[in-house]
């Protein structure tokens, strides 16, 4: 390692430093830690490198090779359809492709062999569609949540235990503007979910949330949700009432399940 990296990621010391730049700001939030609470008024920064998922938890990746596969569940969702058998039969049809192609993407990061699978991942919830900024769609929509969490208060198991992780997209034609989906850093990097229980009201001093500004419908956002190494997560506002667009939101969201193969 040389002078000026963070041990831990490799990254230059240019690359750590939090210069103000178009898409910053602060923003109100509340994080749920578990068995406590904690609310603040933090640092908003957008990512300054794009981050990979096997050392960060989190990926913007492009999602052009992805809506061809579920252009079943779009639809559905879109059109605010029922979920009768027919439709959630369909549905875990894509769920199935959606954790094929995840594990084209992750593979390549890891040197032991993983699985994504869509069998195992948590009964609560595993495709969700939610609004925000405007009028509830349809019954199958789910408002925003604002609260700053990890999925199920699942914060101990490992990716050779089976993790879930995340695919989130955005619905909507515009890239998004306002409500976004945006991550706790501190230190330089994630807030890991195995530190949320420790994590404390002076600690929000140097917590900031890190996000990727406009995301388009053509990209993804990739997060672990649960386990040890989970990405703490939510929706946010800029306090800032110039960098509020009031434009509403509308994301669909994958829920698969991740594990180090037991091949490997």
């Amino acid at each position: 390692m040389t002078a000026g990296e963070c041990p831990r990621h490799g990254w230059k010391e240019d690359q750590l430093c939090e210069r103000p730049r178009e898409g910053d700001g602060e923003a109100s939030i509340v994080v749920d830690c578990l068995a406590h609470k904690l609310r603040g008024s933090v640092k908003v920064l957008a990512f300054r490198e794009l981050p990979q998922f096997a050392m960060e938890r989190v990926q913007v990746e492009s999602a052009e090779d992805l809506w061809p596969l579920i252009t079943g569940t779009r639809e559905l969702y879109l059109k605010g359809l029922d979920m009768d058998e027919m439709h959630s039969s369909l549905v875990a049809r894509e769920r199935g492709c959606v954790a094929a192609w995840l594990q084209t993407k992750l593979q390549p990061q890891f040197a032991c062999p993983i699985e994504v699978t869509s069998e195992s991942a948590s009964h609560h919830g595993k495709v969700l569609a939610r609004f925000a900024g405007a009028e509830e769609p349809a019954k199958t929509w789910q408002r925003f949540y604002s609260t700053f969490h990890i999925d199920h208060k699942q914060n101990t198991a490992s990716i050779e235990e089976g993790v879930q992780v995340n695919v989130w997209l955005n619905l909507a034609e515009e890239p998004i503007s306002d409500f976004n989906l945006g991550f706790l850093a501190r230190d330089g990097r994630m807030v890991a979910g195995q530190d949320l229980p420790r994590l404390s009201l002076e600690d929000m001093n140097d917590v900031s949330v890190r996000y990727q500004p406009n995301l388009r419908g053509d990209q993804a956002l990739i997060f672990q949700s649960t386990g040890a190494d989970a990405v703490v997560h939510g929706c946010f506002r800029f306090q800032n009432a110039e960098q509020v667009t009031h434009s509403p939101r509308f994301s669909l969201e994958f829920r698969v399940l991740l594990r180090a193969s037991a091949d490997g």
